[in-house]
């Protein structure tokens, strides 16, 4: 085993960055400074979505031929080192053929993760990708970002967006235009290869990702300073974008006091109204911490409306997206449930845990303790709260017990 410099570990360098190696899975993935370290709460979650889609019974899509396993086509958003794409691969290469393709905005970890593809290959009728792109590229007209609610929030303007080539040297593509040249390409290469499993129809089935999503705040206050020091923040924090839109639609960028505060305002020039002061004051302290809140929200919740963007342009029927806790949990159910209630007549939502394969405090209402954070949701697993999982029922069955899964509005 390689020897640690005292002196670096003493300055808090990860020691995955260190020996240059961290185990996911079954599968051990290159890690370097400039890309997320894997952690094994995101291999755990991982790994069940695998055991999900082994099953014949829980196709997304239907088996092309008799007694051939259909092929499966997973888009990774977000992928770091590669360790979602590479790890799905591995697990689902004895049961079906899989085309996964990564995206990334680092081009640091697009290079790790085709480092890791050279010593994880797809295995036979599979492939592998990983490219550069923007997951936040907006929606190519303000008229799509205002008509539909899951594009709102990643309607600011970008260069990125039209062709593979960014407009600038140093922005990098759209993921629209990136998947545009791949779906073109993937079709190029069945008819070159002759393939029989069917033309490329530009259908997508799973979308994974673990995106960034701790706020600045959190940031600050609960990260160790290990991860501070050494891992990259744009990996962890999501970029403060101005313009940024919620899902309703309306603009979520402050020009001036919230709603209700001139009324304070004026009470505090009340003349000898001291005490008219002091509570306006008050007022403005609470109002003001309450929006530095929301706002540290918006800013953590970032990726997840163009997430499920994405998911409704690609046509994707099963989803799994990373959460920090079980507020943050709440609320991407709560956009799930907004944007692709319509779009999938039969949608399922769970909360999963740290570890959903272990049959432990699941079941309705957040008892694993988080109250009334999860109430009415179906939670699923042991330890921390870390992912959620949804479906379309019409085009995708859980092999598990899910009488309780079912979300409903209240």
């Amino acid at each position: 085993m390689p020897q640690c410099p005292s002196h670096t570990r003493q300055r808090g360098k990860p020691l995955q960055y260190i020996l240059g190696t961290e185990f996911f899975g079954d599968l051990e993935i290159k890690c370097a400074p400039g890309a997320l370290i894997p952690r094994w709460e995101t291999a755990s979650t991982t790994s069940h979505l695998a055991t999900l889609l082994a099953s014949p019974l829980n196709s997304p899509v239907p088996s092309l031929q008799p007694h051939q396993p259909s092929r499966l086509e997973v888009l990774d958003l977000c992928t770091g080192t590669g360790c979602i794409t590479l790890l799905i691969s591995h697990l689902l290469s004895g049961h079906r053929p899989v085309h996964v393709l990564g995206l990334d905005i680092s081009p640091t970890a697009i290079g790790l993760a085709k480092e890791n593809l050279a010593l994880h290959p797809a295995g036979p009728g599979s492939r592998i990708h990983f490219r550069l792109a923007d997951v936040l590229a907006p929606s190519p007209s303000s008229t799509t970002a205002s008509s539909n609610p899951a594009a709102a929030l990643d309607a600011t303007p970008n260069p990125a967006e039209g062709s593979a080539e960014a407009s600038r040297d140093d922005a990098p593509p759209s993921w629209r235009s990136v998947l545009r040249d791949y779906e073109a390409e993937s079709e190029n290469d069945r008819v070159a290869s002759r393939e029989v499993s069917g033309p490329w129809r530009g259908e997508w089935h799973v979308l994974v990702s673990n995106p960034p999503y701790v706020s600045p705040r959190q940031y600050r206050r609960t990260t160790t300073r290990s991860v501070r020091g050494f891992e990259p923040r744009s990996a962890l924090v999501p970029p403060s974008r101005s313009g940024q839109y919620s899902l309703d639609g309306t603009s979520t960028s402050r020009t001036g006091p919230r709603e209700g505060k001139a009324g304070v305002s004026d009470a505090a020039r009340v003349p000898d109204g001291r005490a008219q002061r002091e509570k306006a004051e008050d007022e403005k302290a609470a109002g003001r911490a309450g929006d530095e809140e929301a706002e540290d929200e918006r800013t953590a919740d970032a990726f997840y409306p163009a997430l499920l963007n994405v998911a409704i342009e690609t046509g994707v029927k099963v989803l799994l997206v990373e959460v920090g806790d079980a507020a943050q949990a709440s609320r991407v159910v709560g956009m799930v449930r907004l944007t692709l209630g319509e779009k999938w007549r039969d949608l399922r939502v769970e909360v999963w845990r740290d570890e959903p394969s272990v049959h432990q405090d699941e079941g309705v209402d957040g008892s694993g303790g988080e109250g009334e954070e999860l109430q009415g949701m179906f939670v699923r697993g042991r330890g921390n709260v870390r992912a959620v999982f949804a479906w379309d029922a019409r085009r995708f069955r859980s092999d598990l017990d899910i009488r309780e899964a079912s979300i409903t509005e209240p």
